[in-house]
């Protein structure tokens, strides 16, 4: 991802969750990307992820609770380049 650029991305649960619902997301990420839009669905967690101005991988982590409080986590890991050096 280039630095300033931001992409959306959508986690989807819905094999894992089989007929529970998600409840709640909280997102979590290295400082050189951050998070926003966040928000549920019954089987997803979107987001928007918007690079910063550090190069180089940047882990971002979201932990998803479940209606029947049950909690999974996933990570993804994004690297921020600057094409225009």
């Amino acid at each position: 991802l280039n630095q300033g650029d931001a992409i959306g991305v959508i986690i989807d649960w819905t094999a894992w969750l089989a007929s529970d619902t998600v409840a709640s997301a909280s997102w979590q990420s290295d400082s050189g990307i951050s998070v926003s839009n966040t928000t549920v669905t019954s089987y997803t967690t979107p987001a928007t992820l918007t690079a910063g101005a550090a190069d180089g991988p940047q882990r971002i982590e979201v932990q998803m609770t479940s209606a029947s409080g049950q909690i999974r986590s996933m990570a993804m890991v994004v690297d921020v380049v600057n094409l225009f050096r």
